[in-house]
């Protein structure tokens, strides 16, 4: 690998953003040597100052970057057409796209994705600036290593997969079905892309112990319910539960066998012995931290 695209995508993300760039920096000086590096930003109509924060950095580390793209939007788009918008400028073979209010970590993703080559690449997430559940995202984790055939099954039950944690191929951003596919929706782009990925696609993947990503919590649409844009994702979320038909959903879901179904078969392949080669008997993401 010789050539590498940061693709970030932001909205309102002014005071998280130089955490976010200065963790670009960090990989660059640390892993890049001999390498070439570009940077999109595509701003979704922020009210805030992101836009000029983003500039302001990048004037003064300039020299990071071969190619710098800032898409700086008077209008919301949303954030599938963000996304997609965004990766159409991209002219690298390699990249990562990740919101302005995560970070990367300090593993090496140029070494990690050069070995995964057009596969898509499942990571754990490190969560940071909200309550934390460590367990549970380990325990989320050995369920899929110990069922890898079985994923594309397991998303008709609930998403299992974190969004920052995974690495997506450049051509999957450039399938037009994809697009046509997420179409439908405005701001969650994630749940409807792995089932159209999985069951759709059959894409190949690869899932990994290491942590590559830090991912912000309560910040987003999702997380704030102050935002006016909080009535309207969940609206979307309710839709998206609907058209992907899934198994179990909000309300009394000890009434739902599929629950029990799942929570089972969660228990069952998060406890088998063969998840070992990945995570030890006693693995808690708290160590990666240190």
């Amino acid at each position: 690998m010789n050539e590498f695209t940061f693709v970030t995508i932001s909205y309102n993300h002014e005071k998280y953003m130089i955490e976010h760039l200065e963790s670009i920096r960090y990989l660059i000086e640390e892993y890049g040597q001999s390498m070439s590096f570009d940077f999109i930003l595509g701003d979704d109509c922020s009210r805030d100052a992101t836009v000029a924060v983003v500039k302001e950095w990048i004037g003064a580390h300039r020299d990071l970057f071969r190619n710098v793209t800032i898409i700086d939007r008077k209008e919301n788009i949303g954030t599938i057409n963000n996304l997609f918008d965004s990766m159409s400028v991209c002219k690298t073979h390699y990249c990562k796209l990740l919101a302005g209010d995560d970070k990367y970590y300090r593993n090496n993703i140029f070494k990690m994705l050069e070995e995964n080559d057009e596969k898509l690449v499942l990571t754990p997430i490190l969560p940071f600036g909200g309550s934390v559940s460590f367990s549970g995202q380990a325990q989320t984790y050995k369920f899929l290593y110990g069922d890898q055939k079985h994923i594309g099954k397991w998303l008709h039950y609930r998403n299992l997969i974190l969004a920052p944690g995974v690495f997506i191929p450049v051509s999957v951003w450039r399938d037009q079905g994809l697009r046509d596919f997420l179409a439908p929706y405005k701001y969650i782009e994630d749940y409807p892309m792995w089932c159209y990925l999985f069951h759709i696609k059959k894409m190949e993947y690869r899932m990994l112990a290491e942590p590559y990503i830090c991912y912000r919590m309560n910040s987003g649409i999702s997380r704030n319910k102050k935002q006016e844009k909080f009535n309207a994702w969940t609206q979307e979320h309710d839709r998206i539960v609907r058209d992907m038909k899934v198994l179990i959903r909000d309300g009394k879901k000890q009434l739902n066998p599929h629950w029990y179904y799942f929570t089972a078969m969660r228990y069952y392949y998060s406890h088998k012995k063969s998840v070992n080669r990945v995570f030890s008997e006693n693995t808690d993401l708290k160590q990666f931290y240190t």
